[in-house]
């Protein structure tokens, strides 16, 4: 299981560098990975100028290395976090914290689908672990 970004430099060519290696170590074994996608709201400049173009090659990588991914979009997390947890601005631990939550989400709902995913992104959990183990601030 890798959790990484595709947009930045780290995330995007070390996250993808190091899916390969474990996909050529261990092929046998499954990979799945939680990528967060950029913001694309209008009013979010990047500061990463090459942004789009480490998207395009990590996407490469991914469909090439990993089994399941599951995709987090950056802007829909942060929109959760102040629509529905009702946080007026999150900081990276809280979006951490949601990220956190979807993942043991999918794991606890056997891997069924993205749409799991979405589901327990907007805080329709759909078990009692999950609902248990909401971000803080909910």
């Amino acid at each position: 299981m890798l959790c990484h970004s595709i947009a930045g430099g780290t995330g995007s060519g070390m996250g993808s560098y190091l899916l390969e290696q474990l996909n050529d170590h261990f092929p046998k074994k499954l990979i799945q990975t939680y990528s967060v996608f950029p913001n694309q709201s209008q009013s979010h400049t990047s500061d990463v100028v090459v942004q789009p173009y480490n998207s395009i090659l990590t996407l490469k990588r991914l469909t090439t290395n990993a089994d399941a991914v599951v995709v987090l979009d950056n802007t829909a997390l942060n929109a959760i976090a102040v629509d529905r947890l009702r946080i007026a601005s999150p900081t990276v631990g809280q979006l951490n914290s949601l990220v956190s939550t979807v993942r043991r989400c999918c794991r606890c709902c056997c891997f069924c689908c993205c749409c799991c995913c979405c589901c327990c992104c907007c805080c329709c959990c759909c078990c009692e672990s999950c609902a248990k183990a909401a971000p803080a601030g909910r």
